[in-house]
């Protein structure tokens, strides 16, 4: 059964139970690689198919608190490594 996280995001909760950012680094609390990690990242490519804007809200709130965490960084890269990658079917056709 999937769970519901905020900005309507749906997606299996073994994923969201285990692969969650630990702040302030942005590593995922389960495998350590930079988030979202890859498990992260399949689980909102399948919902973003379904509902694009959601996904891209939901990770627009991580995006606000990683510009907290990394003042440093160009906001152009943290907009690539929260946001960049989501491409959806409806994009593809544009």
């Amino acid at each position: 059964m999937s769970q519901l996280l905020q900005d309507g995001v749906v997606v299996p909760p073994a994923v969201t139970d285990v692969h969650r950012p630990h702040r302030p680094d942005w590593a995922c609390t389960a495998c350590r690689r930079p988030w979202p990690c890859a498990p992260v990242r399949e689980a909102l490519l399948d919902e973003a198919q379904i509902h694009p804007t959601n996904v891209r809200l939901y990770l627009a709130g991580h995006l606000e608190a990683a510009c907290r965490d990394f003042p440093t960084m160009l906001a152009g890269e943290l907009r690539n490594r929260l946001l960049g990658w989501v491409v959806t079917k409806q994009d593809a056709t544009r």
